[in-house]
């Protein structure tokens, strides 16, 4: 069920830099208490891994699972624990490191919107502190095809991502092949849930070509979702994975970072 503490509502009112204020004013009960409203409906007890977010964040990238490509000596990667929300400071799955600059990229991608979205005295360190990377799976699993999405768990990130963190974007990493899965019908349904019941990864409100690669024809791919009380949440899912070519190149991921840009920017107006 989406957050009622009426007393919270202001950590997702308002601007960026309204977020950040108001994340930064909680009291550590109060952050307790948040945490507890947005893990009721998990099937873990605690915060499960793979879930790394502030409380209140701008934007939240969604992905199948946390794959296999941990940092050097990263023992939590073999623990599997999760950290929970953060309040008015980075989650420290958006610090992450990892071998194959997946969340360099999207840290590149988060600093750019805020910046675009909200005045330049914020900090890199603020605009971090406004993102989140969901999975809907918590298992490890280098290849999409091999991952297999428990349905209430499933059900709570999608309902955590869309509704109850109440971000302004929800960024789809690594979806579309994932979802074309005939075993996860049932996620296109869920998903419809948010977007309208007739979601199908090829069947978008709004396609807009990438052209920062022209040897093969990518798209980025547009919903505009319900979110919490009925507030927008615009649904883009990227044109590849930021962690496969050509996205790797950092010059097409430059180039990626500001057609996304243009195009929140489109959507807003």
């Amino acid at each position: 069920m989406p957050i009622s503490c009426a007393h919270h509502d202001a950590l997702w009112r308002g601007s960026p830099r309204d977020r950040l204020t108001a994340a930064r004013s909680l009291s550590k009960k109060g952050l307790q208490d948040v945490t507890r409203m947005l893990l009721e409906g998990c099937p873990t007890d605690s915060w499960p891994y793979g879930c790394g977010t502030s409380i209140n964040p701008w934007v939240i990238f969604l992905g199948p699972s946390p794959g296999t490509s941990p940092a050097s000596g990263d023992a939590n990667y073999i623990l599997r624990v999760g950290d929970p929300p953060t309040a008015g400071h980075p989650h420290s799955t958006m610090l992450y490191r990892d071998s194959k600059g997946f969340f360099d990229r999207l840290r590149v991608l988060t600093i750019a919107l805020l910046r675009a979205e909200c005045a330049d005295d914020l900090s890199d360190s603020d605009r971090l502190a406004l993102a989140g990377m969901m999975n809907l799976d918590s298992g490890a699993s280098g290849e999409a095809r091999n991952v297999a999405v428990k349905l209430e768990f499933g059900k709570w990130v999608l309902e955590l991502s869309f509704r109850r963190l109440r971000p302004k974007y929800v960024v789809g990493v690594g979806l579309g092949g994932f979802l074309r899965r005939p075993d996860n019908a049932w996620l296109l349904d869920a998903i419809g849930g948010f977007v309208g019941d007739s979601f199908h990864p090829d069947r978008p409100t709004r396609t807009v070509p990438f052209k920062g690669y022209r040897e093969k024809q990518y798209a980025f791919r547009l919903w505009e979702a319900v979110g919490h009380d009925g507030e927008p949440v615009r649904f883009i899912l990227l044109p590849q994975h930021p962690s496969r070519a050509p996205m790797t190149n950092t010059a097409v991921w430059g180039t990626a970072v500001q057609e996304f840009l243009n195009i929140t920017a489109l959507m807003q107006s």
